[in-house]
């Protein structure tokens, strides 16, 4: 009987080590540097939403989407800023970003003035996701 119980001990223990996770199954990791909660952003119709961060990954990254929505403002005629989602391909384990224009286009300047949230999507290779998002000023 110990013999058995022994067996059961030792299959047990191989089970649970097999089973135990893997280091290689990790979300990304971003680190947003600009904007931040204090970055004000001007409606000029030239000037862009700029954008530094770093990403890792365990594995490989594959991809990151920027969207920007209005969170709230002051009364006006004119609409939010709503520039198009901005999704790009990533490849490696890192990729730093450094005063980057999203959105391809500068904001525009009739938009709402207002408070604005990034939402930052980032994908690895093995589909794991991180979200980061920061609220903005666009004056």
């Amino acid at each position: 009987m110990t013999r058995i119980n022994y067996l059961l001990l030792v299959l047990l223990v191989a089970f649970v080590s097999a089973c135990g996770g893997d280091d290689k199954d990790r979300a990304p990791e971003v680190t947003i540097t600009l904007p931040t909660e204090t970055t004000s952003f001007v409606r000029s119709g030239s000037d862009f939403f700029l954008f530094s961060a770093s990403i890792t990954d365990d594995v490989e990254l594959k991809e990151i989407k920027f969207a920007l929505s209005f969170k709230s403002g002051l009364k006006g005629i004119e609409d939010p800023w709503a520039p198009s989602e901005d999704v790009r391909s990533l490849t490696g384990k890192e990729k730093v970003y450094s005063n980057e224009q999203l959105f391809k286009q500068p904001i525009i300047y009739d938009c709402k003035a207002g408070i604005y949230t990034l939402l930052v999507t980032v994908t690895d290779k093995a589909g794991n996701i991180t979200e980061k998002s920061v609220d903005v000023t666009i004056d």
